[in-house]
């Protein structure tokens, strides 16, 4: 119920506007508050849940020590490192066989008009919503639920990738390499605190270079 509350409209979103020209969307503010509301509904639907199961956060994952702050900070800096080599050397790969290079979307226009500090506040917000259900509670499910380690990574990084569809194909190809960074490390430390840290730099750094 909490994923199909919570990322069910997302994914269905994404793939919408995945088929439509990038533009301004109207009532863009509106968009962001209401995005906003329903984290914070869901948040608190999937705590609720969790109490009546006898379970805590920790659970899934959702714990925090200092050390968080400089693994969150790795995790960042090999997701970006990684993005980026893996991006250029699959332009190179794609320009040799059909000598021309991916296209990325202009994501640009998808958040034009916004009011800066919502969408400042909405960039912070994100990392901890979608962290805490598409790595923490939906890896954990599966893990504990017999399902392969293996499986459980390309579930979540199917998912996180599917609603960022928005960004197009290739751009959302291109996130699911950090997407993969995250998954792994929860996998092999179930530690949530520093994917989190590591979702919040990535979109603080895309919010500074994009305004």
């Amino acid at each position: 119920m909490v994923m199909l509350v919570g990322i069910a409209p997302l994914v269905f979103t994404a793939a919408y506007r995945a088929f439509v020209p990038a533009r301004p969307t109207p009532g863009i503010n509106i968009r962001f508050i209401g995005g906003l509301i329903n984290e914070i509904a869901v948040l608190t639907l999937f705590v609720c849940l969790l109490r009546r199961q006898g379970r805590t956060l920790a659970t899934v994952g959702l714990s925090f020590r200092w050390t968080d702050i400089p693994k969150g900070a790795g995790l960042f800096l090999l997701t970006d490192i990684g993005s980026y080599d893996l991006h250029r050397w699959f332009q190179n790969a794609y320009f040799f066989w059909n000598g021309k290079y991916f296209e990325f979307r202009d994501s640009s226009q998808l958040d034009a008009g916004a009011f800066l500090p919502l969408l400042l506040i909405y960039s912070c917000a994100a990392p901890l919503f979608e962290e805490t259900l598409v790595r923490g509670y939906l890896m954990t499910e599966l893990i504990e639920s017999s399902f392969p380690v293996w499986m459980a990574v390309v579930a979540s990084v199917m998912l996180q990738t599917s609603y960022h569809l928005y960004y197009g194909v290739a751009g959302a190809l291109f996130l699911s390499f950090g997407f993969l960074v995250s998954a792994v490390y929860f996998a092999l430390s179930r530690k949530l605190m520093p994917v989190i840290l590591a979702h919040l730099f990535w979109n603080l750094t895309a919010y500074l270079n994009w305004h």
